[in-house]
Parts: structure tokens; sequence; C-alpha cells
């Protein structure tokens, strides 16, 4: 459907001019950049239209009332996308590939520090994450229809300590303890924050905006409407 990557870029640009909501572009475009997948590493180019795709599923706040963050990492990390852009499809028990599980808490889910500066993980942390996330491949044959697939052979099944957490996680085990972490809100929200306003948020915002993300089970909606109805906005 593309004849180069300029017809990739320029299909996006379309549906930004185009779209009667605008908010729904500027999120799938901050989304986008918060998990940082790179044509130059994916291909067949189909991966990344699917995966914007799947970001406009979640930035379409009147559509998708209840979008929620959790679910939407869910799928980026097991989406054909990421899967290749991080080389998951290749980690398998008992050769393991660090990639997706350092981007999971570095990038993607915590940062590398708390407030305070503390490291929010360690390495062992990174590689356990990444024993969670094997098992996962890629279907490219038809490259208009790509998907990802699990093989639980290629699961790495033992227990894994992760965040102090400990437990025969998959993925979707794996993302739920890094999003119960007690940095992972702040890092989400303060990011969020920035999308909009450029000066940062003071701490009783920070505070006010993660109780509001946490009590709505990370749902997306009522943390941007908290942001964009905010006195600094």
């Amino acid at each position: 459907p593309y004849e180069s990557d300029t017809d990739l870029v320029l299909s996006w640009c379309d549906e930004m001019i185009r779209t009667r909501n605008p908010l729904v572009e500027r999120l799938v475009f901050f989304f986008h950049r918060h998990f940082a997948t790179q044509r130059i590493e994916v291909s067949p180019p189909q991966l990344m239209t699917q995966q914007t795709a799947l970001f406009r599923k979640y930035a379409d706040l009147g559509s998708n009332r209840i979008s929620d963050f959790r679910n939407l990492l869910y799928e980026v990390g097991e989406g054909p996308a990421m899967l290749r852009f991080l080389t998951g499809e290749d980690s398998r028990k008992g050769r393991i590939n660090e990639n997706y599980g350092r981007e999971l808490l570095e990038l993607f889910g915590l940062g590398v520090t708390n407030a305070a500066g503390q490291p929010n993980y360690t390495e062992a942390d990174v590689l356990a994450a990444a024993r969670a996330s094997t098992g996962w491949q890629v279907n490219d044959d038809d490259p208009d229809n790509p998907a990802a697939y699990f093989t639980s052979s290629r699961w790495d099944e033992a227990a894994k300590t992760v965040l102090g957490q400990t437990g025969a996680f998959n993925h979707r085990q794996l993302v739920d303890v890094v999003l119960a972490h007690p940095s992972h809100a702040p890092f989400l929200v303060t990011k969020l924050w920035g999308e909009f306003i450029p000066t940062a948020p003071g701490p009783a915002t920070v505070r006010d905006l993660v109780n509001v993300y946490v009590k709505c089970k990370f749902r997306i909606k009522p943390l941007v409407r908290r942001i964009l109805t905010h006195p600094a906005m």
C-alpha cells in the first residue's frame, strides 16, 4: 500500500490535517513518541501503520471512553511493530533478549529514577522482565495483515522476581507489576502533562493527577481532562 516511506509519513500527515478532532491525533503522536518505535528498524511498513491504528483506538476518547494505559501497554508490547523493533520475536527461553524488558522499565513504565533520584529498577529486574516477555513471535507472510502470536514452548515459565514481586509472570502480569510500582503513575502523568503544558507541574499538581489516574484505574480520558482544564493550561 506504500511505495515509499514518504507515503507512510504523508498518509499520517493527511490524517492529522483532515481529522475533525485534533486531540485524537495529538495523543496518537504522543503515544508514538512515548513508545519510540522507529520505521528504520521495523519492516514491512504495514507494521507501523498497524501500530498507529492501535494508538488511534486508544486516543479516540470519545469512541473509547474506557481507554486505559494498562490495556494499551498490553497490546503495544504484544504487537508486531514493537516485537520487531526491539527484536522481541527472537527472545525465547534460554536465549533472552533484554531489549523490551529494559525499555518497558526505563521508557514506557517507570523512568530511570524516582523523584528523589533513586533508581527505580535494577539490572536483575531488567533480566526478569525480559524473561517474562518471551514467547511472542510475528507472522508477516501477508504484509497487509501482520499478526503476533504466542508460542508457549518459547516462554520462560519459571518464577521471576521483578520490582520485589515474585511469580511465574507472563507479559501481561509483568505489566501489572510495573503499573503497580509507586513510580509509574507520577512518571506517566508528568510526561503527559508535558505534552500540553511546557512548565513542569508542582508536587501538589502531580499528586492530584496521580490520584485521578490511579482512582480511575489508569484510564486516559479523566487524566487528559484534568490536564486540559488545569489553570496552567
